[in-house]
């Protein structure tokens, strides 16, 4: 099999950064479709916006459902990054997955093969009655490189935690932050409410923008490598170890405590039965 190396993109849109292709080249994408707080699924064409068109994720933004994150569902900001995505000379491999391994695959142009994510629903789980204390692993190490990667594991399951509830976070983040505006917020450039209005976009500012909300009704700990500093600035609670996480639970949520333990908070979604 021939090695495709690729250094660029081209595109019909002379303003998105362009790569320059020989006629006898192509480009394929694969991507796992994971759910994402602001465009209800991470697919090919949300990750093509992201990296290639800063101007149009400020529409995408713009056209968020409110300030709180809603994964699994058609938003209409999906569909900004489809439309994105029509100019892209390129094609892709969409795959699903679940903790068995490959669950469906699609292949086809980045604006079509996104309706595989349809394929995540099966992977809801119910609930009857919120939790106040839940223990959250993203499930894999593709999901917790970063803290901005890590968080989507909690935009899936936030509206299963009652107010005043506790999510501790067991994410390595061995990539760091993961994002400019988790930056600027610890260098004190930047807050919540100047972002719900931005006049441009920055990586990471939805989710500043939803981990702040969350935070105004429910606790939020993690465990990582990150320095304790930063997650302090966060906002979050920094808890060293699994063993700390259970005594920092007794201690604070009671002695008497059910705790939902999540194991692959990247790949399910919870929702009220």
């Amino acid at each position: 099999m021939s090695q495709l190396r690729v250094s660029s993109i081209s595109h019909k849109d002379a303003t998105v950064p362009a790569i320059r292709l020989k006629a006898d080249q192509s480009v394929t994408f694969t991507g796992e479709v994971q759910f994402d707080g602001l465009f209800g699924y991470e697919t090919v064409a949300t990750r093509l916006l992201r990296k290639f068109g800063a101007e149009k994720m400020l529409e995408a933004f713009s056209h968020r459902s409110g300030n709180m994150p809603n994964p699994g569902t058609d938003s209409t900001s999906i569909n900004d990054a489809k439309k994105f995505t029509d100019g892209f000379e390129v094609s892709c491999i969409e795959i699903t997955a679940n903790k068995k391994g490959l669950s469906d695959l699609q292949i086809g142009h980045p604006s079509k093969t996104s309706s595989i994510s349809q394929t995540l629903l099966k992977s809801i789980a119910t609930f009857e009655e919120k939790f106040r204390t839940m223990i959250i692993s993203t499930g894999k190490d593709a999901s917790n490189q970063t803290l901005s990667s890590s968080l989507n594991s909690v935009w899936n399951f936030h509206t299963s935690i009652k107010n005043q509830g506790l999510i501790i976070l067991v994410a390595e983040c061995m990539g760091g932050l993961g994002s400019e505006t988790f930056q600027k917020l610890i260098d004190g450039r930047i807050t919540p409410e100047r972002i719900k209005n931005a006049s441009k976009y920055e990586d990471g500012m939805e989710n500043l923008l939803f981990l702040s909300e969350i935070q105004k009704n429910s606790q939020i700990a993690i465990t990582s490598i990150l320095p304790e500093l930063y997650i302090k600035k966060l906002g979050m609670i920094h808890v060293d170890g699994i063993k700390k996480s259970m005594d920092y639970i007794l201690k604070n949520q009671g002695p008497r405590q059910k705790v939902q333990v999540i194991e692959d908070g990247a790949r399910t979604l919870l929702r009220k039965d």
